[in-house]
C-alpha cells in the first residue's frame, strides 16, 4: 500500500478484495510451492530450457498425472511457472523458490507449529 493509500478505509475496494484473497489463498500457495519444490518438479522443469510437457513431467516425478497437472495449475495461478502451447517452463519466481531462494524449510516449520495449535484449539 502506497501512502496515499496508508488508511484502510480509503482502500479501493477491488484493491481491498485482492489483498483479502492474497491472505485467504496464501497457504494454499504456499503448498503449492512446497510441493512443487519437494516433488521434483521445478528441479525438472529448471533442467530443461525448452520446457517440458504434462507427461515428460508426469514420467520424471513420482506423482500421478492428475497430482502433476492440479499442481502446475495452481502453479500457474501463482506464477510459479508459465505455459507456451503444451510446454510448461520456470517462471523467475519458480527458479528463486527451487533454488531455495525462499526458505520453505523454516516456514515449514512455522506452519506446523500452526497446524498444531489450530488442532489443539479446535479441541
Amino acid at each position: 500500500m502506497d501512502a496515499k493509500n496508508s488508511n484502510p478505509e480509503q482502500t479501493p475496494l477491488a484493491e481491498a478484495r485482492f489483498e483479502a484473497q492474497k491472505i485467504a489463498f496464501g497457504p494454499m500457495l504456499f503448498q503449492t510451492a512446497r510441493l512443487l519444490r519437494d516433488l521434483g518438479i521445478l528441479k525438472a522443469l529448471r533442467a530443461a530450457r525448452p520446457g517440458l510437457t504434462l507427461d515428460e513431467i508426469t514420467g520424471k516425478v513420482e506423482t500421478s498425472r492428475y497430482g502433476v497437472l492440479a499442481l502446475l495449475e495452481a502453479g500457474l495461478a501463482a506464477g510459479m511457472v508459465r505455459c507456451e502451447g503444451e510446454r510448461y517452463l520456470l517462471t523467475h519466481t519458480g527458479a528463486m523458490i527451487e533454488a531455495a531462494g525462499l526458505k520453505v524449510e523454516k516456514v515449514t516449520d512455522k506452519l506446523g507449529i500452526c497446524s498444531s495449535l489450530v488442532i489443539c484449539r479446535r479441541r
